[in-house]
């Protein structure tokens, strides 16, 4: 529940490997779904690559199911085509990955930014193919909004207090300036009637909330919801222990089991021998009817 109040821009030292490979990804897609989109749809007559790697209803049902995750390292291109608008805000998510994405790997380790990131980001996948098939909508569904709203929302937990230049002039607390930001998108979604991408953001925002509460186990900027986070954080510790118990219940028996089994088979020999003395100094007449039938349930369990 520790939370930090000293933030960097970018990494202290040195840029993170996964993040490093993370941004080489998405520029090495989004350069070639830019460049190629002409060249594609234009010369050669053939779909554009976003309508393989952007998600879509049909993609999916075509059992494209990378596109659960190439669908957040795609920008989604305009009917008009490439614009320097695109360019310029796909620069600006790949520093928001770098800044953002550094911070929280060097706080938290590798573990949780691929939590936050690339696990968000299928999970956003899945809700937008959901409602992308409830609604009937063909339209493809793509950009990595919804994982930096993630990123974000798990930097400002663990970077509550730090003070945020707004546009270089209004400096605010990070707490009051994500959210705000944050409310403010979904608000002008959900009044302009975008209720998809006001659902899907709103499952994201979500997501984030809870992995920091229940992953980071950490309490938000708000002190009035820490009374419900705590339930929380305990709830899961309490499942955790309960799951892990009956793991290592099981684990006990089954050591436990060829134990067992190499006793018996150990006081089964033993009987047989006395079985077999016993014949051979009395005779075959001399074994009870017990005796002979443990001594023929003791073969028929060998030759098995």
């Amino acid at each position: 529940m520790y939370q930090s109040k000293t933030f960097h821009s970018g990494p202290i030292t040195s840029t993170p490997m996964i993040i490093k490979w993370t941004i080489i990804l998405t520029c090495i897609i989004n350069f070639f779904a830019l460049i190629s989109n002409a060249l594609f749809t234009q010369v050669l007559g053939l779909s554009s690559p976003q309508y393989f790697l952007t998600l879509t209803t049909w993609g999916i049902h075509k059992f494209f199911l990378w596109q659960f995750v190439s669908h957040f390292f795609i920008q989604p291109i305009a009917q008009e085509g490439i614009s320097f608008s695109i360019v310029l805000q796909m620069f600006f998510c790949i520093y928001l990955l770098w800044s953002i994405g550094s911070a929280i790997v060097q706080a938290r380790g590798t573990k949780h930014f691929v939590g936050l990131y690339f696990v968000g980001g299928c999970f956003v996948g899945i809700i937008a193919y959901v409602l992308l098939l409830l609604s009937g909508s063909l339209l493809p569904f793509s950009g990595a909004t919804s994982c930096l709203y993630i990123l974000l929302i798990g930097w400002v937990f663990l970077f509550p207090e730090t003070r945020v230049s707004l546009f270089f002039l209004l400096s605010m607390q990070a707490k009051w300036l994500i959210f705000s930001l944050i409310g403010i998108h979904l608000f002008l979604d959900f009044a302009n009637g975008n209720f998809l991408m006001f659902s899907i953001n709103t499952s994201a925002t979500l997501y984030a909330y809870l992995y920091a509460i229940l992953a980071l186990e950490m309490l938000s900027p708000f002190h009035q919801l820490h009374k419900i986070e705590k339930t929380l954080i305990y709830f899961k510790r309490k499942a955790t222990n309960i799951f892990f118990q009956s793991i290592a219940t099981r684990t006990h028996s089954s050591k436990i089991q060829p134990i067992t089994k190499k006793r018996t088979t150990l006081f089964d020999e033993a009987f047989m021998d006395k079985c077999l003395e016993k014949i051979s100094t009395a005779g075959h007449h001399s074994l009870s009817f017990r005796e002979r039938f443990r001594m023929w349930r003791i073969s028929k369990k060998k030759k098995m």
